[in-house]
């Protein structure tokens, strides 16, 4: 039987307040997925020195909320081989309440607009 594999893109510091996310976001979709016959669940930050590799080598992959450089060009180099891209809308970032941080990423606009333009060249958005 042949493994197809599912790169799932996350930030690396997904701790603290934040763990639910990726339990949300990652965790449950490695147990999920890597139960099922002929699916690899792997999960990686874009800084991570297996990322260039598994990333155009795997048949699917979801990208969660990044606004990184490397994501535009992940999305283009996937698209050119025939590879889908999804990116995952984990939170409403548009419409930001008192419960975010003054100083937080998502506070700029730079940074939503980085990932509603990942979400735009994307093969599709999983929110």
């Amino acid at each position: 039987m042949t493994t197809r594999r599912l790169l799932l893109v996350h930030p690396a510091r997904l701790d603290g307040e934040n763990h639910g996310v990726y339990i949300q976001h990652v965790a449950s979709m490695q147990w999920l997925l890597s139960a099922a016959d002929g699916w690899e669940v792997v999960a990686f930050d874009p800084l991570h020195p297996a990322f260039a590799e598994l990333a155009l080598t795997s048949d699917l992959v979801i990208v969660h909320m990044l606004a990184a450089r490397e994501i535009e060009p992940l999305i283009r180099l996937r698209r050119e081989r025939g590879l889908n891209t999804l990116v995952e809308i984990g939170d409403n970032f548009l419409d930001l309440g008192t419960w975010l941080p003054k100083k937080h990423s998502l506070r700029n606009p730079l940074i939503r607009q980085s990932i509603l333009y990942h979400a735009s060249i994307s093969d599709g958005v999983q929110v």
